[in-house]
């Protein structure tokens, strides 16, 4: 009997997270095909920061955490 109670744990958990993700793949889809059209702008400035903050300001505990673990 534990053993279905984990399996269906494991299952409810696993749908969880497939409709977190399906939610968050129509939210970008209408955020990026259908708000710009109904007078929702894209905001460049807030992705391009994002990226940055993502990309190029994350090199130094990239970095850190490189020379820690090799």
């Amino acid at each position: 009997m534990q053993f279905l109670s984990q399996v269906g744990g494991s299952v409810t958990n696993g749908l969880a997270y497939v409709g977190s993700l399906a939610s968050l793949g129509g939210q970008a889809a209408y955020y990026t095909f259908v708000a710009p059209f109904q007078g929702k702008p894209v905001r460049f400035q807030r992705a391009v920061s994002q990226a940055l903050d993502v990309g190029v300001r994350a090199l130094p505990i990239l970095s850190l955490i490189t020379f820690l673990l090799a």
